[in-house]
């Protein structure tokens, strides 16, 4: 990260301003935290940016790749409801109060969620996963009703 400051200086700007549109330096920002691991700032400073961030990617997502309605279900796993997951994943991430230990993975699902991942279903599922592990970690088992 070349220059702190100025990325703080529009971290900030675009909390306050409850912006949508995701700046190019705010994308290498997370980036460079998918690289490092190191937020650099405080949760509450960039806790916006990963949420903004997130619907972008999960809604581009969405548009962007086939229907899973036509997929056989698995026995094992629950039926995939879109905005029902969404809005757990934002709930869950909105309920951090400092930066989960699992930010850098989440900065790489972020920063290239097509790396891995085809399937929207899969590709939340996994987001899900290293969100789930903080709270297992900081709050115990926690059920999936508690943020339905």
């Amino acid at each position: 990260m070349e220059n702190p400051e100025e990325v703080l200086q529009l971290l900030e700007r675009f909390t306050k301003l409850k912006q949508k549109e995701i700046p190019r330096e705010l994308d290498d920002y997370l980036g460079f935290v998918a690289r490092t691991g190191d937020t650099v700032y405080r949760w509450a400073i960039v806790k916006h940016l990963f949420r903004e961030k997130l619907v972008h990617v999960i809604t581009d997502f969405h548009d962007n790749t086939p229907s899973i309605a036509d997929l056989p279900q698995c026995p094992n796993v629950d039926p995939f409801n879109y905005e029902r997951m969404k809005r757990i994943l934002l709930d869950r991430l909105d309920a951090f109060n400092s930066a989960p230990f699992t930010v850098q993975r989440i900065c790489e699902l972020l920063t290239e969620p097509r790396k891995q991942y085809t399937r929207i279903d899969k590709y939340m599922r996994a987001v899900e996963k290293n969100i789930l592990g903080e709270f297992k970690t900081h709050s115990g088992l926690l059920s999936l009703e508690h943020f339905i």
